[in-house]
Formats: C-alpha cells, structure tokens, sequence
C-alpha cells in the first residue's frame, strides 16, 4: 500500500492539485519564484542542526521561535512569514487590501505566553482551522509540488555542512538574472520564453537539471575520451539521463546559513498576514 508522500508525489509529477482539511494545493509557478526562493530556506531547514530545544519542536513551532529568537538578539527573520504567505498563495486565499491594510485571510492562534498553537485559515464564518501537526503534512504537500528538498534528520550537519562548503567554492560568482534564467531555459527547452513563466516551479527547476545534466555529460564524457583527463572517482556525470548516486545532498543548511539568507528578504511584521 503506498503511502500519502507517494500519492503526493504522483500527483505532483502531473501538476494536479492536491486537497487537504478541506485546502486544495496547486504548485507555484515561475512567476512566483521571488517568493520561492525566500522561502527556500524555511522549507529546507534541518532541525537537527539547532539546540534540542529548538529541535524536538514541530516544523512551525520551530520557525516561529527561531523568529522570536532573532527578534530577541535585534535580528529580524522571517522564517515563518514566508511559509504562511507560500500557504496563502498555493491555497488560493485571497489578497485583502482594504483600509489601508494589506493581508491574507490567515490568522494565527498563540497560546498565553504566545507559542503558536494553530492557523485560522479563511473567512471566519466557516474557516478552516490548521494545527501545527497539520502543518508538518502541509511541508510535505508544498516540498512535493514545488521540489523543496526536506532533510532526513538523521544526517550529520556538520557532514552536511562541509559538503556544501565545498561544493560552493568550487562556482565562481555569477550575477543571477532571473531574466537570463528563464531565456536560457527556454533555448535549451526550445520553448518561447514567455510561455516559461506560467510553468510549474517544478517543471523549471526538472528542466534545468536536465540541461545541466546533458551539457556536463557531454564536457565530462569528451575529457575522459581524450585520454588526458583521469577522475579519481570516476566520471562525476556518467549519464546525460541521471545524475549520479551520492550519499547526502549537498544542499541542506545549518541554522547560521539559514539565519543569513533569510534575514532581510521580507519585511513582514503583522501577526496577520
């Protein structure tokens, strides 16, 4: 019997909606990657990496504090922010702009001393009520249908960290554009660049591992055809169709690389969003 992660993962390899307590889910587009990006990091986040206190928590608890943390050192995150306008948006809620506000029709519910307990999702005549366990299954809805990659908490992250240490010296600095993103997608895609946009961020990010995979193959195959170029561990893109086997992504963050990408990228202060 296959198990709900599997059914979300069929679902979202067709880009089909995906319906749960009574919220349908439909994956971002590449309009919105902005918002994708910054929220990345909360998505993404390895739990394992912070205090036990932080890490025994539930995945919202856990941003929500690490906010609160950040506000208490004078460091303004928005760990949480990001993850509830994500649940804004791929759940249809409407932007509100009225009076002078500007917000979603998503409350949170804290408790006396002002841990988060739940979300007040929709219009409060008949709204839909979200608890911080709900939201656990929620990540993995989102994580599926937009490819965010959740950890397996039982990795190291300090393995993990160094990992990715390395991989990144290894890229010289690039200006990012994403512009000469989607136009490059779309040449090597041979699509028109303006129908990009209304892609599936799932589709966008499969499509250019796939065009990295098959130029990297071709580079790599050709050295070692030469006869002058020996990999110790072997051609590192032995095929154009898959990437090659590795133990651990090198992508997951610890809780400082986290607290830097995230710091700044909204300016979100309202309990109501």
């Amino acid at each position: 019997m296959g198990t709900a992660i599997d059914e979300y993962k069929t679902l979202a390899r067709r880009n089909k909606p995906i319906v749960y307590k009574g919220l349908t889910f439909n994956p971002m587009t590449v309009e919105q990657i902005a918002l994708y990006q910054s929220a990345k990091p909360s998505f993404e986040l390895m739990q394992s990496s912070l205090p036990p206190k932080m890490a025994t928590l539930s995945w919202c608890e856990c941003l929500d504090a690490l906010d609160r943390q950040g506000e208490e050192e004078g460091v303004k995150t928005v760990f949480l922010t990001v993850v509830l306008i994500v649940l804004a948006v791929v759940t249809g809620l409407p932007h509100i702009k009225e009076n002078g506000e500007d917000y979603f029709p998503l409350k949170e519910v804290r408790s006396k001393d002002g841990n988060l307990l739940s979300l007040i999702i929709g219009n409060m005549d008949n709204p839909t009520i979200v608890t911080m366990k709900d939201m656990d299954e929620i990540r993995k809805i989102i994580a599926a249908q937009n490819l965010y990659e959740i950890p397996d908490e039982s990795w190291n992250p300090d393995l993990v960290r160094a990992r990715k240490y390395l991989a990144e010296k290894s890229h010289i600095n690039i200006k990012y554009d994403i512009d000469d993103l989607v136009h490059s997608v779309a040449i090597n895609a041979n699509a028109k660049p303006s129908e990009i946009w209304d892609w599936t961020i799932r589709d966008f990010i499969l499509a250019q591992n796939a065009i990295d995979r098959k130029l990297n193959y071709q580079i790599f195959t050709t050295a070692e055809h030469s006869g002058f170029v020996e990999f110790k561990k072997g051609n590192p893109y032995p095929s154009w169709r898959f990437d090659r086997d590795v133990d651990i992504p090198a992508e997951f963050k610890t809780i400082d690389e986290l607290d830097a990408e995230a710091n700044g990228l909204l300016s979100v202060t309202e309990k109501e969003i």
